[in-house]
């Protein structure tokens, strides 16, 4: 097994068995400075689509690039307005079927949203969610009609799992 990560300073690590060790001094690169300099707080690549990213940036706007972070879509408008985006997930089968979790400030509710077109629509999903905000979504990777949210910010908080993708909540 063989893992990368790369430095803020330029270094380049590779896992080989158990020890980390320099692979190159190639420095990360910006993928993109067209983002209105939007401070990004969540960012997830699709697994069956590597040039597909999605961003949610801090004032809650969300993103998609679909050609690895050189151009955006923003595609907030089709959001609901009363929301704070804190995770988002995208099924490891289909580049097109996201998961949006956060909150509904005005009421302190859980927001949960459903796509099936790549974040160009969305239907709420969030029955049988307890708690005020989805704070981590995660499909498995082995089966993505499971679904895994987790929730914070009040008590109760915990993780919910739905087999069926989300369609009818967690």
């Amino acid at each position: 097994m063989r893992s990368t990560l790369r430095l803020s300073t330029g270094a380049i690590l590779a896992l080989t068995s158990l020890a980390w060790n320099e692979a190159s001094s190639a420095p990360w690169l910006p993928a993109t400075m067209s983002l209105d300099r939007a401070s990004v707080y969540e960012a997830a690549l699709a697994p069956s689509e590597p040039d597909q990213i999605f961003a949610i940036t801090v004032g809650w706007g969300l993103y998609r690039s679909e050609d690895q972070g050189d151009s955006w879509t923003d595609l907030t408008q089709n959001l609901p307005a009363d929301r704070v985006l804190e995770a988002i997930a995208i099924s490891p089968n289909d580049p097109n079927f996201l998961l949006l979790g956060g909150e509904r400030p005005t009421t302190d509710t859980v927001l949960l949203l459903r796509s099936i077109d790549g974040g160009d629509s969305w239907s709420e999903t969030s029955t049988g969610i307890e708690g005020r905000r989805v704070t981590a979504l995660a499909f498995h990777p082995l089966d993505p009609s499971v679904v895994y949210a987790g929730t914070g910010w009040a008590d109760p908080s915990g993780v919910y799992r739905s087999e069926d993708a989300g369609s009818t909540g967690l």
